[in-house]
């Protein structure tokens, strides 16, 4: 997987998203987790995800190296399917589990990205990002 994988959130173009303390704790974290800017994802290994916050919502976040781990994707797959959120890699697809959620994308985004893939489960959403990464890779190798 690569260097990073984003997790933001739109309401008709602008930036949106869940409360933060609904947010957080789909990843079994609290606001008062928070050390130096960022979260310590316990999921088997330690990750470290940033977070955006407007209006007390949850809008963008940011998870550095991640990793396979199930546990990972199954919190982000949740996270997708409860707010109006997209994952992402670097030049990789948008995924989400809301179809919906396509209507209030900035119209930017949907030119940079290309279709949004519409995650099932999980596992999906992991194969989704990983096959974005490999794209990305085999271009640039």
């Amino acid at each position: 997987m690569g260097s990073q994988l984003f997790v933001a959130g739109f309401h008709r173009g602008k930036a949106a998203g869940l409360p933060v303390a609904d947010a957080l704790a789909v990843f079994g974290l609290t606001e008062a987790d928070e050390s130096k800017g960022a979260y310590l994802l316990p999921c088997d290994v330690t990750l470290e995800m940033s977070t955006w916050i407007e209006d007390n919502c949850l809008t963008t976040l940011c998870i550095d190296r991640p990793t396979d781990n199930d546990r990972l994707y199954s919190e982000i797959f949740l996270l997708l399917s409860k707010g109006p959120y997209v994952a992402f890699v670097p030049d990789g697809p948008l995924a989400t589990a809301q179809l919906e959620v396509k209507n209030h994308l900035p119209e930017t985004m949907q030119e940079g990205f290309g279709p949004l893939v519409n995650v099932t489960s999980a596992s999906a959403l992991r194969s989704t990002l990983s096959d974005g990464q490999l794209r990305v890779q085999s271009v640039s190798s």
